[in-house]
């Protein structure tokens, strides 16, 4: 559960951009997250979770994808690596690092939930009454 909630918040984000935008599910792979025409025609097409024909489905998919790889739901990664042909020994390559365009996307998106609940208070877990 403790994984559930970051990456559910962030795949309602991308799925907002994503409608949002308005672009092809390939622009927007291209636009956005900068692989190769190829790789994003191959998402759209060839895959079953990737294709923003629900967004929410596929911002699941992306989002979990990115945030844990094969360690939450590996069959998202999986499939993400067998369709993108993005081998696994370039997977970190493709995702991370402050130029990287799926690192970029996702900052972005992190950064307007930010700003969306920035100055509004948390209630500590002691403070609210759970069960009552």
């Amino acid at each position: 559960m403790s994984l559930e909630f970051p990456m559910l918040t962030l795949a309602q984000q991308v799925s907002i951009d994503f409608g949002n935008q308005g672009l092809e599910c390939a622009d927007f792979y291209t636009t956005n997250l900068e692989i190769t025409s190829d790789q994003a025609t191959a998402l759209c097409t060839g895959s079953k979770n990737f294709t923003f024909a629900d967004p929410f489905l596929t911002s699941v998919a992306l989002t979990n994808t990115y945030l844990y790889q094969g360690t939450f739901n590996k069959y998202y990664y999986e499939e993400f690596l067998t369709v993108s042909e993005i081998p696994v020994a370039g997977i970190n390559d493709t995702f991370y690092g402050p130029a990287k365009g799926f690192t970029k996307y996702f900052d972005k998106q992190s950064a307007a939930i930010y700003d969306h609940y920035k100055g509004k208070e948390c209630l500590s877990v002691n403070a609210v009454e759970l069960n009552k």
